[in-house]
């Protein structure tokens, strides 16, 4: 899952691994302005990219937004130690 707090979104990371990337059938759940549904496809919502011996991982939305998702929480751990 990802809560859009904002409008800013992302390609998908170049030279890099995108696997959570939004599809050409975004699923959403509440309200979605019509102008922004269509700029959602194909936008990054998380990433990973190999620099010098280390990894940058691109989480575009908070993940412990509020604590809303527990699913957030692992995103986040499996970020940071692995």
């Amino acid at each position: 899952f990802s809560l859009k707090t904002g409008t800013t979104l992302y390609e998908p990371v170049a030279g890099g691994w995108s696997p959570g990337k939004l599809g050409d059938d975004v699923f959403y759940t509440g309200f979605v302005g019509h102008r922004l549904l269509p700029q959602l496809k194909g936008s990054l919502v998380f990433g990973e990219k190999s620099v010098g011996r280390g990894k940058v991982v691109y989480l575009v939305d908070n993940p412990l937004f509020r604590g809303f998702w527990e699913q957030g929480n692992q995103l986040f751990a499996n970020a940071l130690f692995f």
